[in-house]
């Protein structure tokens, strides 16, 4: 008879020749059906025991993986800070405008305020610094310096608000000068500060080189 073999196998080797005088066992008396069948019951245990075993492990594993996988975490949103654009400087007037706004709509916007600080400090004694002890202890005298100090502020705020782009360069330094002296010696009286004397000095003259420069560019 022959026989197929997948290929690549060995095929088995022939049977051994019949040999003269051997003859094979004969048979033995049948084995009891109880005997042939318990190595039948106890390897079925052995088998469903291994089986649930393998799928209790196969649990636990993926119980654990489900435990210790985590979702992944959406990234961090990123603040981009945009710097505000600078804003652009006003176009310059012509000179002559230029001056008069520096002028009539700034220098002579300080008077008000100046008159309104010379007018709180009447009220201090005759000849009475703002430094004296009897002056900062009088509540009524410390009170009138104070808004003194706060009216030449409001002076510094107004010319520095009407400087015009375009104005005379001696006219536009002398105007920023004058801002910042009636800054300081506004700040020198809200704060009794011991330089407020030379502040008083230093917004008269430029008080005086702004009441020039006006007369003569913006009469």
């Amino acid at each position: 008879m022959s026989q197929n073999y997948t290929v690549g196998t060995v095929p088995p080797p022939p049977p051994p020749p019949a040999m003269p005088g051997y003859s094979p066992l004969p048979p033995g008396p049948p084995a009891d059906d109880r005997r042939r069948r318990w190595p039948v019951v106890v390897a079925a245990g052995v088998v469903g025991a291994v089986v649930a075993a393998v799928a209790a492990a196969v649990i636990t594993v993926q119980a654990r993986n489900a435990t210790t996988v985590t979702a992944p975490q959406a990234p961090a949103p990123v603040t981009v800070t945009v710097p505000a654009p600078t804003p652009a400087s006003p176009a310059p007037l012509p000179t002559a405008q230029a001056d008069r706004q520096t002028c009539q709509q700034g220098w002579l916007a300080t008077q008000d305020p100046a008159k309104a600080a010379t007018n709180a400090l009447a009220i201090l004694p005759p000849g009475a610094k703002i430094l004296d002890p009897a002056v900062q202890n009088n509540p009524e005298w410390a009170a009138a310096v104070r808004r003194a100090g706060e009216f030449y502020q409001q002076a510094s705020d107004a010319l520095q608000a009407q400087i015009a782009p375009g104005s005379t360069p001696v006219l536009t330094q002398a105007a920023n000068t004058a801002v910042k002296a009636f800054h300081v010696l506004g700040n020198s009286y809200t704060k009794f500060d011991p330089i407020s004397g030379n502040a008083h000095d230093i917004a008269v003259k430029a008080s005086d080189q702004m009441a020039a420069l006006c007369t003569r560019l913006a009469p």
